[in-house]
């Protein structure tokens, strides 16, 4: 599927960077300003929602779900808490009754209710890490999403495994965690087939419709990015196949043009759309695959025209979010720092990391208050503005604790 065009992305779906040198003071402040409007927000209920995520609503659970619920903001301010010194929520055991609570009366939708981001499972995860509870519910409801025929990594497999293996760093002796693991990683390779692309993929079935889908919200890098990052956990057959999966499909996929790159949302698709954003397009490929870059010059040199590509968009103008924002693209270029230790993509990041502090602060001032969610919303750019600071890679509620 490789190809040279000009048209790797639309220009119109992003807007100008307003250009400010970084500082520390100027980014954490943000980051507290956030954590603190969310704590006053959250002070007597859970955090309402905002009309940007309402407009998105297709049954979602979006009182208590990591991704744009009341679990993820948790989550969030108690890593914000420990890596900033801002309070933390409340109480955190009669926060996550609230939590059951809401969870219950407003289940999540029916397509995948354990989902790691969206339905019980993050929930889970969420209250164990916070209220250091039983692990027990936190197994059956990941094995429950491992099993999730979809293999679309929001509601299957892949985003369960990569929030299990951030499990396994903070529990490493417990094995039912690591066989947990180990048996998802088998189930999801047994399931490989030849994508229409010359490389192996999975065949999404994403709400009912069966794509060949390539990206890290929706496809096969959020499938492998796991097996990647639990290499250590994985016998060397195992990995040997995960690496080469992973750079076959970086190249088969890959969209070029000159020193440019990006990667569409699907193969053999008559969807022309090619975002530029973690849940599809050449951030998110950049997030998931960056492990298979390490000692391969070919895909690296790939994954830093995407990143070259990424710059060169600018900022979304859909907001600051870390799924389809801005702030996911300066986590895409912070991971690229990472990579290559160029001072370069450091710089990058963390000036698209202070735009989407802007678009927070203007979104405020439209609506009148903040957006409380992780994946969807201001948390997710407090994070992003203190990992830019620490040049701390992941993205917190999945592969960051």
């Amino acid at each position: 599927m490789t190809t040279t065009t000009p048209h790797l992305y639309d220009p119109a779906l992003h807007e100008p960077l307003v250009e400010h040198a970084w500082e520390t003071t100027i980014a954490l402040g943000g980051a507290r300003e956030i954590a603190l409007d969310a704590l006053d927000a959250g002070r007597d209920v859970l955090w309402p929602m905002h009309p940007d995520d309402a407009a998105d609503d297709d049954g979602f659970d979006i009182a208590t779900c990591l991704y744009f619920g009341a679990a993820g903001v948790a989550l969030a301010l108690d890593w914000l808490a420990r890596e900033i010194d801002t309070p933390r929520p409340a109480t955190v055991p009669d926060l996550f009754a609230r939590i059951r609570d809401a969870h219950a009366a407003n289940p999540p939708f029916t397509p995948s209710p354990a989902s790691w981001l969206i339905g019980r499972s993050g929930v889970a995860a969420a209250m164990s890490v916070l209220d250091d509870g039983s692990m027990d519910r936190v197994l059956h409801e990941t094995a429950t999403v491992i099993d999730n025929p979809s293999h679309d990594p929001l509601c299957g497999a892949g985003h369960a495994l990569l929030g299990l293996l951030s499990l396994i760093g903070l529990h490493p002796g417990d094995q039912r965690l690591v066989d947990l693991f180990r048996s998802g990683v088998a189930h999801e390779l047994a399931e490989l087939q030849a994508g229409p692309a010359d490389c192996e993929m999975w065949h999404v079935d994403l709400y009912g419709n069966m794509q060949w889908m390539v990206g890290a919200g929706h496809g096969a890098a959020g499938t492998l990015q796991p097996m990647l990052r639990g290499a250590h956990l994985l016998d060397a057959a195992t990995n040997d196949r995960v690496i080469r999966v992973a750079r076959e499909l970086v190249a088969a996929t890959v969209l070029r043009d000159g020193g440019l790159a990006n990667w569409p949302p699907a193969c053999a698709s008559d969807d022309v759309k090619r975002p530029v954003q973690w849940c599809h397009g050449a951030p998110g490929i950049i997030l998931a695959l960056a492990d298979a870059a390490r000692d391969d010059a070919a895909t690296r040199d790939l994954l830093l025209a995407g990143g070259e590509l990424t710059w060169r968009a600018g900022p979304l103008i859909k907001g600051s979010t870390i799924c389809h924002g801005t702030a996911g693209n300066a986590l895409a270029l912070l991971q690229l720092f990472d990579l290559t230790d160029d001072e370069l993509w450091l710089d990058r990041a963390r000036r698209l990391a202070l735009h989407a502090l802007h678009q927070v602060r203007r979104r405020r001032d439209e609506v009148g208050r903040g957006r409380y969610s992780l994946m969807t919303g201001d948390l997710g750019v407090a994070t992003c503005l203190v990992q830019c600071e620490r040049a701390r890679t992941g993205i917190v509620g999945l592969d960051l604790f």
